[in-house]
């Protein structure tokens, strides 16, 4: 008689695949409020009722963690790698001034591990909830053979048409503001993991544990700007390609010129100590991961002005003391 085979010889578990699911309905439940499904969960599609709107646009990222979320796995800090890619993905969609309305997430691993789903899940739900956006669903994936966890994410935003920021309006002495960051973010890991490895003892268990922040959501912020009337022509999130590159992406055709306070962070410091400092403004946040611009209205804290637009095409950039 022939040997027949089954999926969970060759490494893939349906059945645990199923419980993992069921896992994940019930932290999903927990973050609907504002946004809701208008299908039943664990559907081939997740359905956002926006009926609220009257001229509704979509927005639509996809981002995930990079390297940042193998020091997260070495230092068993699955919660925040699951909110890490929430915010990662929320604040890309609040730059259009959207509300983030419904996440998604895709997760693959070597072989399923009901425990370990349930803590990265739990760790987007909390973010979520602090957004008000929806877990709409997402992917649950056992690989085989390969060598780790891999996690993406997706998130779809709504805003009344005319609310969102028109960058084309932005001109030469419009004023920039920007607000701190909660460290590294999520961004510039395989160059930090480089420089640990060179130099081992560079950080302190402490400073360490800096670098394992959870990425900061700017949702208040850009929720107190509209609450507050406060005239927004562009936002950006500092990601990759720092400030000057993420600023460029608004700006247009404009320049500007900004005064970056120092960054009181040691364990940043002793980083950026190793990188030559143009370099360090292309990889990292430099403390400041949300930008906006504006006509010079002032803007409450936590916003700080960092200088103004200017039109020579050109970021200059001055350090702070």
């Amino acid at each position: 008689m022939k040997k027949r085979f089954t999926y969970k010889q060759a490494g893939v578990d349906l059945d645990l695949a199923e419980q993992c699911v069921r896992d994940i309905g019930l932290l999903q439940k927990s973050t609907e409020g504002r946004f809701r499904l208008s299908n039943a969960f664990g559907q081939f599609t997740a359905n956002c009722d926006l009926s609220r709107y009257k001229a509704p646009v979509i927005t639509a990222t996809c981002d995930g963690i990079g390297t940042k979320l193998d020091l997260l796995l070495k230092h068993d800090l699955l919660e925040t790698a699951g909110a890490d890619l929430v915010a990662m993905n929320v604040n890309d969609v609040l730059t259009s001034s959207a509300e983030p309305a419904m996440f998604l997430d895709y997760i693959a691993m070597p072989l399923m591990d009901r425990a370990i789903v349930r803590r990265l899940v739990s760790g987007m739900a909390e973010a979520l909830q602090s957004c008000g956006c929806m877990l709409g669903g997402g992917e649950l994936a056992e690989m085989p053979g390969t060598a780790s966890i891999e996690l993406s994410g997706f998130c779809v935003g709504v805003a009344e048409k005319n609310d969102v920021p028109d960058i084309s309006s932005i001109r030469p002495g419009d004023t920039v503001w920007g607000i701190p960051s909660d460290g590294f973010h999520a961004n510039g890991f395989s160059l930090i993991r480089r420089i640990l490895k060179e130099h081992p003892a560079l950080l302190s268990r402490h400073e360490t544990a800096e670098l394992q922040k959870t990425t900061r959501i700017y949702y208040p912020e850009v929720h107190m700007f509209k609450h507050q009337n406060i005239p927004v022509k562009g936002m950006a999130h500092v990601t990759g390609g720092g400030i000057v590159v993420n600023l460029n992406r608004i700006l247009g055709e404009h320049g500007a010129e900004l005064e970056i306070p120092y960054w009181d962070s040691p364990a940043a410091q002793k980083i950026i100590s190793k990188v030559e400092a143009g370099e360090a403004f292309r990889v990292f946040n430099m403390g400041i991961g949300w930008l906006m611009v504006n006509d010079g209205t002032d803007a409450p804290p936590p916003a700080i002005r960092l200088g103004h637009v200017t039109d020579d095409h050109t970021v200059r950039i001055k350090v702070g003391s």
